[in-house]
């Protein structure tokens, strides 16, 4: 169902980030609020009609999350275009204060191709979720961060196949923003 995409967009954000959702059925004192819309909605972000913009948000207190009701979205094994929980997980992430990543697998990449299911968060998307900081309403601070972990071990290098003795440097690990 499409609560269900959400509940589990959610839920996967609440595992790895000092926040908890609660589903509320009042609309108006929801501190986040999800909707379908299309066109120009009033909010200065107009949707532009199928496989074009999928959605966008606005951090609390405005807490608004669009979808483009043009979609054909792909809710929990349909044959829509766009994955509805990959979508919602990204927006999510906008609203928590995370930008866009270059890194093409991340969950907040700018563009899903049709078909595609992306919902895992890494360790360094949850790390700058931690690091952004997103007042709530009635709330004068924001949550604090969580300690840096430390560096992970030196990597050996590995040797190039068919090159006995020559030695291939590790890359460093990508961040996602």
């Amino acid at each position: 169902t499409i609560r269900g995409n959400f509940r589990r967009a959610f839920a996967r954000w609440a595992r790895v980030i000092p926040v908890r959702f609660r589903e509320t059925r009042d609309y108006n004192m929801a501190d986040v609020r999800v909707g379908f819309l299309a066109g120009d909605h009033g909010d200065g972000e107009p949707f532009d009609g199928p496989l074009g913009v999928l959605g966008h948000a606005f951090s609390p207190p405005s807490g608004q999350l669009h979808l483009d009701a043009a979609e054909r979205w792909a809710v929990l094994g349909s044959a829509g275009a766009v994955n509805l929980e990959s979508v919602a997980t990204h927006e999510i992430g906008h609203m928590l204060g995370l930008a866009h990543s270059s890194v093409p697998d991340a969950v907040m990449y700018p563009s899903l191709k049709p078909r595609t299911r992306k919902t895992e968060l890494t360790w360094t998307t949850s790390a700058a979720c931690r690091r952004s900081t997103v007042p709530t309403r009635g709330s004068a601070s924001a949550p604090s961060p969580s300690p840096t972990p430390p560096p992970p071990p030196p990597r050996r290098p590995t040797p190039i196949p068919g090159r006995p003795g020559r030695r291939r440097r590790p890359r460093p690990p990508r961040s996602y923003c």
